[in-house]
């Protein structure tokens, strides 16, 4: 009797662990997004597409970019519509963190991109504040 019961409750602990993986394989995004006219946020325990946001920048101005990937991978891109982006960074994984700021080289309108290969952590580019 207690080794059926054992059996069973061991198959419904497998059971459970494949329904898990394979419901968050099929996640795209599972998260907090904040985008505003300053800030674009990505908080993600799961990312499995591509999110952007868009702000206008004039140039000269600083754009603060710090991110924290805690699991699976990330590419970055910042850029205007139809041109080089003015930085990217391509399949950055688990551990990998940044915090720094760019300098805007034209006025316009800039997409913020992150795409995400079963990606956990967080994202998030900010205006800098004039002092």
């Amino acid at each position: 009797m207690k080794k059926t019961l054992l059996a069973a409750a061991a198959a419904a602990a497998l059971a459970l662990a494949a329904f898990l993986l394979l419901t968050r394989q099929g996640v795209e995004f599972s998260g907090d997004r904040i985008a505003n006219e300053d800030r674009f946020l990505l908080r993600f325990d799961v990312l499995n597409t591509r999110e952007s946001g868009t702000l206008t920048l004039e140039a000269g101005a600083e754009l603060r970019v710090s991110w924290e990937i805690t699991g699976g991978s990330v590419d970055v891109a910042v850029g205007r519509a139809g041109e080089e982006p003015i930085y990217q960074a391509m399949n950055r994984g688990k551990g990998d963190g940044a915090d720094f700021t760019l300098t805007i080289p034209e006025s316009g309108e800039y997409t913020l991109s992150v795409s995400g290969k079963n990606a956990k952590g967080q994202i998030e580019f900010k205006k800098a504040q004039p002092e």
